[in-house]
């Protein structure tokens, strides 16, 4: 996730006077509260909460599908007490939550918790569309298991959609 967008997400909505807590993986939070230590950003008006997530050391950063079913067991639990303890304190009441798209399983929470919920993905439209194309490609021979390029040049995973370069794959 690209911390540079986060960080305008941020300031729009410290303008319009939110309070805003970050929850994230310990790894997340380093690299945020980084980045917005080199911005314009106020972040002593943001709460940032890091979150154990159980990883090994070893897995770190790359085995994402690990980190997601680790973090479907442990943040839950650990998003419905800190939402909990928050709203016990008046002026750090959740109103809503802001999911990462790839963290869908945190919405859940959100609703039992009666909060309003958005998605935000940082990402381009192209590049959501690739990750159900991934098998596809694999088949096609544009990409290998790990994602790493096979065949140079250009493909099509639609005719609705115009033409990629294997080299930009995200």
């Amino acid at each position: 996730m690209s911390s540079l967008y986060w960080n305008y997400l941020t300031v729009w909505l410290r303008e319009r006077e939110f309070k805003i807590t970050f929850v994230n993986t310990e790894l997340n939070h380093a690299r945020i509260t980084s980045a917005m230590s080199n911005s314009s950003c106020d972040v002593n008006q943001i709460h940032f909460v890091a979150v154990l997530d159980g990883m090994e050391e070893g897995d770190y950063p790359n085995d994402l599908a690990r980190m997601d079913e680790i973090l479907q067991q442990v943040l839950p639990a650990y998003l419905e007490e800190l939402i909990k303890k928050s709203n016990m304190v008046e002026n750090h009441k959740f109103t809503c939550l802001i999911v990462d798209i790839f963290m869908p399983w945190t919405l859940d929470v959100a609703k039992k918790a009666g909060l309003q919920t958005a998605l935000f993905y940082v990402g381009g439209l192209g590049t959501l569309l690739i990750g159900p194309s991934i098998p596809k490609l694999i088949e096609d021979g544009i990409i290998d298991e790990q994602g790493e390029e096979k065949t140079k040049g250009k493909f099509q995973i639609s005719p609705q959609i115009p033409s990629m370069r294997s080299a930009d794959l995200p």
